[in-house]
C-alpha cells in the first residue's frame, strides 16, 4: 500500500484488533473504504455476523476509532483460506 491514509487506517485496526474481536458477533476486521469508491475516505471494515441480514441486536461498535471511520459490514459466518 502506498495511501498513507490506507496505511494509518491499517496501524490503528491493528492496534484495536483484539479489543475488536473481544466483541460478541464480531467475525472479522480489516481496512478498505467508506464507499465504495477508490479513492474513498479509509476505514476500518468490521464484518460482524447477520441475522437475515442484520448485525445482531445490541452490538455497540464505534463509528471511528482515532479519528478513522469504521464500516460495518453484516455478513454470514465465514472461513478464510
Amino acid at each position: 500500500m502506498t495511501d498513507p491514509g490506507l496505511e494509518r487506517a491499517r496501524a490503528i485496526k491493528e492496534a484495536h484488533e483484539a479489543e475488536l474481536f473481544a466483541r460478541p458477533g464480531v467475525l472479522g476486521v480489516g481496512i478498505g473504504r467508506v464507499g465504495d469508491e477508490p479513492e474513498g475516505e479509509p476505514a476500518i471494515v468490521i464484518y460482524v455476523e447477520a441475522s437475515g441480514g442484520r448485525p445482531p441486536a445490541g452490538l455497540d461498535l464505534p463509528r471511528e476509532i482515532e479519528g478513522v471511520r469504521v464500516r460495518v459490514v453484516p455478513t454470514e459466518p465465514f472461513v478464510a483460506r
